[in-house]
């Protein structure tokens, strides 16, 4: 049984999403799950939202340089609607 095709577009909320194992694992569930879909907890700052942080920190990464490289110009476009950001903090 293949890990894509049994988590095939569910949603996943991701904490700690702007860190270094957390932004991999996002990459990986865009990467590897079709259609799935990723809301992280992002705390915002007093100069960014949580929306920009999780543009700046998560999808800027070097990580999702494979998922660039294989979608090129309509990685934004494609990966947009999938990622979600949520202005929160766990404590």
């Amino acid at each position: 049984m293949e890990l894509g095709s049994t988590l095939r577009a569910r949603r996943f909320f991701v904490t700690g999403g702007t860190g270094f194992l957390g932004t991999a694992l996002i990459e990986r569930i865009l990467r590897s799950i079709p259609e799935a879909e990723v809301v992280a907890l992002v705390r915002p700052s007093r100069r960014a939202t949580a929306a920009e942080r999780a543009a700046r920190e998560i999808l800027r990464n070097d990580c999702f340089d494979r998922l660039r490289r294989e979608l090129g110009d309509g990685f934004q476009e494609s990966i947009a609607p999938r990622l979600t950001a949520v202005a929160g903090d766990v404590s």
